[in-house]
């Protein structure tokens, strides 16, 4: 994937790749690099490098649907609570 994106390999733009991922979520990790070096350079600066994981559309449909059922949950309870006063008073 990376590179049909750009190009390049991997290895032709990072010196070092870290597999142990920084942070993940559930579309993307984020992974610690280091580029290669350029001209004039001894060493390659560290990056963060994000990582889109496969399937990336169908995991985004799955949070969607997540966010819009706790949203109505949320509604739904402070509707009810809202009912609730207005009997107590």
């Amino acid at each position: 994937m990376f590179q049909s994106d750009l190009g390049m390999s991997p290895t032709e733009v990072f010196a070092e790749f870290s597999e142990e991922p920084l942070a993940s979520a559930s579309i993307a990790q984020v992974h610690r690099a280091r580029l290669k070096p350029g001209p004039g350079e001894t060493e390659g600066r560290i990056v963060a490098v994000k990582v889109q994981k496969p399937a990336i559309k169908k995991q985004m449909e799955l949070d969607l649907f997540s966010y819009r059922y706790v949203n109505l949950s949320v509604q739904q309870v402070n509707k009810a609570e809202s009912q609730i006063v207005d009997v107590a008073c």
